[in-house]
């Protein structure tokens, strides 16, 4: 039990009291107020996911020696539960994409208290208004040319996505022509975007909602530039170096582009990201 605890916590899961024999969603260490975190626990052998940034569940084996008729047994358990794990992201994820596209279908274009927290106040964004409730704004999220689901922000920049939605490989794009940008938060994406048209760069921005989610696009696109947040762990810094792309990162532990836009102005940010990525494509 303690090493399929211990190998759930290395992907980042945080199980409080271990569930036998059915799919259990828990919180993670990236994202400790939500349930981002999936496991099946079988006691020889487990499964386990953390959406943010594993493209599969990964299985943990108990380690012990068994005959050929008792290992078959555990396989056919393990495909079994495999197949109901499956299943059930089927369901919930097209469930998901159907809510997402009725949200969307309620909102109106307008300002949000949000993007002006962001020196955005004069950006109009979907925003979704239920009765006696703050406005909530809503950025689509796709995989392909398919809304699977939606970011909800809260006027004090709470963010979720719904329950079941897909999360890995979705995006939400500002441009169509130009270098390939990869970064994380919409805010961010907004702010690039507003830096590099002042630079008179044109660019497409993928806006990927989490670290482990731009990884998987810099695999696909491998001429573009991803553009990290400094984050307090590193995290943004170790999976832009690893990717293997060429990338920048504001100079403040904490921030990210956004952040930096904001304090430095957009001139100096546009005179800055437009020399940075020159040179990191080997412009002197």
């Amino acid at each position: 039990m303690s090493s399929f605890l211990q190998f759930a916590s290395e992907r980042g899961l945080i199980i409080d009291s271990l569930i036998y024999g059915r799919w259990a969603r828990v919180p993670t260490v990236d994202h400790p107020q939500k349930r981002n975190g999936a496991y099946w626990y079988g006691k020889e052998f487990a499964h386990c996911q953390n959406w943010a940034n594993m493209e599969q569940c990964e299985t943990w084996f108990d380690g012990k020696d068994r005959t050929p008729l008792e290992q078959q047994s555990i396989q056919k358990r393990m495909d079994d539960a495999h197949k109901a794990y499956a299943k059930e992201r089927s369901v919930m994820q097209q469930k998901a994409s159907e809510k997402a596209k009725w949200i969307l279908s309620q909102c109106e274009l307008d300002r949000h208290a949000y993007l002006d927290s962001k020196g955005f106040g004069d950006v109009m964004a979907n925003v979704w208004r239920k009765p006696d409730a703050d406005p909530i704004m809503v950025v689509p999220m796709l995989y392909g040319s398919n809304v699977c689901g939606c970011q909800l922000i809260s006027i004090n920049g709470d963010k979720k996505f719904l329950r079941g939605q897909r999360t890995n490989d979705a995006v939400f794009c500002i441009g169509r022509t130009g270098r390939e940008i990869i970064c994380e938060g919409y805010a961010t994406a907004l702010s690039i975007h507003t830096i590099l048209s002042a630079a008179k760069i044109q660019a497409t921005i993928y806006a990927t909602f989490s670290v482990g989610n731009a990884s998987r696009l810099a695999k696909r696109l491998p001429n573009a530039f991803w553009i990290a947040d400094n984050d307090h762990s590193g995290v943004g810094q170790t999976a832009a170096d690893s990717s293997g792309l060429r990338w920048w990162m504001p100079p403040t532990v904490g921030y990210d582009c956004n952040d930096w836009h904001q304090e430095v102005g957009l001139f100096k940010a546009s005179m800055e990201l437009k020399k940075v990525i020159a040179l990191r494509r080997g412009v002197i």
